[in-house]
């Protein structure tokens, strides 16, 4: 597991990776982004490697996270094959200038936001706030909503085009979440 926790003063508890012991991988240090949280790890498979990075932008800081971004987008590190993951806080649904900015930021570093279901139901409110954004869509075979019960963000499930094993992630962002039955995954909220 590898982990980064909130601070005593903060509410919750902070970001975590699960990886299967036999999976190669090197934590990346990445440049601090403000109030927004994000843990990174290179994966080391037998032809290649990429990056993942989980990220909580707090709904406090959504005004922020063009910036946040900006400076960690600045540092390159993520120019390398990338799929970036998690609550973001911002409503992909809805067309906000915040929105259009940061979909602009993003695009202009070659990432493509590709979560198009809602993510987050609650009351009588739908918002796509749980994102996926990758920089090279070939790292991915396939990725779906998963509507669960266990919190109202639902789960976003992704299937990796990774040799010599698939591994599959799966960002729930509740801390108590499901197993899969498939025993290549390799889960983290």
């Amino acid at each position: 597991m590898i982990r980064k926790d909130r601070g005593l003063a903060s509410r919750g508890g902070g970001l975590a990776i699960y990886i299967k012991q036999h999976i190669k991988f090197e934590k990346i240090d990445l440049a601090k982004c403000g109030e927004t949280e994000i843990l990174g790890i290179e994966l080391v498979m037998a032809h290649s490697r990429f990056c993942l990075v989980l990220v909580y932008n707090p709904p406090c800081v959504a005004n922020q996270l063009k910036s946040n971004f900006e400076k960690l987008l600045e540092t390159r590190i993520l120019s390398k094959p990338t799929i970036m993951i998690g609550d973001f806080n911002l409503d992909w649904s809805s067309n906000s200038s915040m929105k259009d900015s940061f979909e602009t930021l993003m695009s202009l570093n070659q990432y493509t936001q590709l979560v198009t279901e809602y993510t987050r139901c609650f009351k009588s409110s739908k918002t796509i706030i749980d994102l996926l954004f990758t920089n090279n869509q070939k790292l991915l075979c396939e990725h779906q909503v998963i509507k669960t019960d266990i919190s109202d963000h639902f789960a976003i499930k992704l299937k990796m085009n990774c040799k010599p094993s698939k591994p599959v992630f799966s960002y729930i962002s509740k801390r108590d979440f499901q197993k899969f039955d498939d025993q290549e995954f390799i889960e983290f909220a």
